[in-house]
């Protein structure tokens, strides 16, 4: 699949260019509606207007989903985190530890496990490690399935994003359908 990955990166240098020319609030955009899509995966169904009013205002969590909401924006920030900034490198364990994270507050064992068990594909392509991260994420993490759904999504977007220098985060993937990836993955695997 080096002909897709490589027509991928090309496209993913393109949204990057792109991005960089609109401005910060682009990205920001992008990753609100990136939210949204992923949250009709996990079955919590945001639209994007109500994620971006929650986002900015705080309106719109009283609902009887307003814990989906929660976890759409959570998904949201985590896509954002390092617009803008040269990240430190593209160690997997970093990437790890700064999603997983939230002020310094994460399970050194789980990164190091995940790490370790990524190493056999730790020569493929970004976009293609962040494919294999989704899955073995989804096996290792012990939350309920739409907690560990949208966590592994995330990660996934930012690991496929860590060729980038730091104008964008993550790499979209759900605004192209939920199976997007699933060619791809199943190569890796």
């Amino acid at each position: 699949m080096a002909s897709e990955l490589a027509d991928l990166a090309f496209d993913f240098g393109r949204l990057v260019e792109r991005t960089a020319v609109a401005g910060p609030g682009a990205v920001q955009r992008l990753a609100q509606a990136e939210s949204a899509s992923l949250s009709w995966w996990t079955r919590d169904r945001i639209a994007a207007d109500r994620l971006a009013l929650w986002l900015s205002y705080r309106i719109g969590a009283a609902d009887e989903d307003g814990g989906g909401l929660i976890r759409t924006a959570w998904a949201a920030r985590r896509l954002m985190v390092g617009q803008g900034a040269k990240r430190q490198g593209t160690d997997l364990a970093a990437l790890l530890a700064g999603n997983l994270g939230e002020d310094g507050r994460y399970d050194d064992g789980l990164i190091a496990d995940t790490v370790a068990a990524l190493e056999a594909v730790s020569y493929l392509s970004p976009i293609a490690l962040g494919c294999a991260l989704f899955h073995l994420w989804r096996r290792l993490d012990e939350r309920p399935d739409h907690l560990r759904r949208l966590k592994a999504a995330v990660l996934r977007a930012r690991a496929a994003a860590r060729q980038d220098g730091g104008a964008m985060p993550f790499l979209p993937l759900s605004l192209t359908g939920f199976t997007a990836d699933l060619p791809l993955t199943a190569s890796v695997l």
